[in-house]
């Protein structure tokens, strides 16, 4: 959910100004970076799901 709110907040905001812009720009690529990051830990989780021991 993070990373569609910066992203529909970084395309609403992105025309304002040049200093929003690369506010925003920064904002949307963090939301992208943190969804790449946390998109690897449910299979992680899933695999070992069954062997609670690892």
């Amino acid at each position: 959910m993070f990373c569609l709110l910066a992203s529909i907040i970084c395309h609403l905001l992105l025309c304002h100004s040049e200093r929003l812009s690369y506010i925003m720009l920064r904002l949307d690529y963090t939301g992208i970076s943190v969804l790449i990051s946390t998109s690897f830990y449910p299979p992680v989780y899933y695999s070992f799901m069954c062997k609670p021991f690892f």
